[in-house]
């Protein structure tokens, strides 16, 4: 538990950090319309609730809880990233970001709804 632990702060702190970097730009482009820079967002914050509810679950919090907070944190942490880039020279604020940020939340809240639903179906 405490290095899974562990893992969520880290990767926390490192999405931070590197929130923190002045005129980061997205050198690579997926599609006209999708950056390097959206596909990160997402993978990053995907990762982080994953992490999130691999360290809740070693610590034995049930499944409805560990989604539970994992949406309070897809509302407020894209918001809090991209209002600290404001401070940042050479950064914005991106609705696109928040977006990318917020999927990658949801994408593990969705899977988690699923785990969900095959252990009740087990059960019956």
């Amino acid at each position: 538990m405490k290095k899974l632990r562990n893992m969520f702060w880290v990767w926390a702190v490192l999405i931070a950090a590197v929130s923190s970097y002045p005129n980061l730009k997205s050198p690579i482009k997926f599609a006209e319309n999708i950056s390097w820079d959206k596909v990160a967002h997402f993978c990053e914050y995907m990762v982080l609730a994953y992490l999130y509810y691999k360290y809740k679950v070693s610590a034995g919090l049930d499944l409805k809880s560990i989604k539970k907070h994992l949406i309070y944190m897809l509302l407020i942490i894209p918001i809090i990233d991209e209002a600290h880039q404001l401070l940042i020279p050479g950064r914005s604020f991106s609705f696109l970001d928040m977006l990318a940020d917020a999927l990658g939340f949801a994408t593990i809240i969705l899977l988690i709804t699923i785990k969900q639903s095959r252990l009740q179906r087990c059960k019956e």
